[in-house]
């Protein structure tokens, strides 16, 4: 009998390693206080005119890259245009405006490509599969005109995207100047890859003119390495293995 505690002690713990085996870690890119120079994006006071191309910002830990940027997993340039007016300096955030289109709506947006790309991607460090569990964006609007409406949205059966891929209700917020900024957070239903897109897009109903900008400075990415293929679905698979092994050795010692 006491043969029998031991291996189910045993068989028990391997079950506790292998479910909590692996846990959400967090990578940050973080610009600070808002509106104040210095932080983890790029250098854009190189950039000489607004709405010219910028490029993404970007880091990286053992596991995954993080990086914001103008252009979109499958290649396309998007819509979010630098602007200058009231950047804070180096490192700060990414300071973009609405583009010509002028969206005036969250299907609008998605038509005329008005979105940021977030993506995080493992391929060139641990390339390992993971489960992208959330995204949390900062930002601060320097005018009335700046886009006042942003929604998240993630191609979950990878057609491209439409409406049906925005992701709860869109964030609203009307205040202006780097005081009031605002930050928001959606979790992300994703399947294991290895590369992961998640968009930011952004529209202003009234569409007024392209002017005013959004100043985006933080974005956070929460993630979870996923198990070893070798062991599928361990909260349940193994569940049932355990109970299996344990119902056997019973019936033996029952014999016996």
């Amino acid at each position: 009998m006491k043969i029998t505690l031991i291996i189910l002690q045993f068989l028990g713990l391997v079950l506790l390693t292998v479910i909590h085996c692996d846990a959400s870690s967090s990578i940050v890119i973080d610009g600070g206080k808002a509106g104040t120079p210095g932080g983890d994006f790029s250098d854009y006071s190189h950039i000489p005119e607004s709405g010219d191309p910028w490029e993404p910002s970007s880091t990286t830990n053992a596991e995954v890259r993080l990086s914001v940027g103008q252009t979109g997993a499958n290649g396309e340039r998007t819509e979010a245009g630098w602007n200058k007016t009231g950047y804070p300096g180096p490192g700060s955030e990414v300071n973009f405006i609405r583009g010509k289109s002028i969206p005036q709506n969250a299907a609008s947006a998605i038509q005329h490509k008005a979105y940021i790309s977030i993506q995080l991607d493992s391929s060139n460090l641990s390339s390992k599969a993971f489960f992208l569990k959330s995204i949390a964006v900062a930002i601060w609007r320097n005018g009335g005109a700046a886009a006042n409406h942003y929604q998240f949205a993630y191609d979950v059966d990878g057609d491209g995207y439409d409406t049906d891929d925005l992701i709860g209700k869109p964030q609203v917020n009307n205040h202006v100047g780097k005081g009031r900024p605002f930050r928001f957070r959606r979790e992300i239903q994703a399947s294991a890859s290895t590369q992961q897109e998640v968009r930011l897009y952004f529209w202003h109903p009234t569409g007024t003119h392209a002017g005013g900008n959004s100043h985006l400075f933080r974005v956070e990415a929460e993630y979870e390495m996923a198990p070893y293929s070798a062991i599928p679905e361990p909260s349940s698979n193994s569940l049932l293995l355990l109970l299996g092994l344990s119902s056997l050795i019973v019936r033996r010692n029952i014999k016996r």
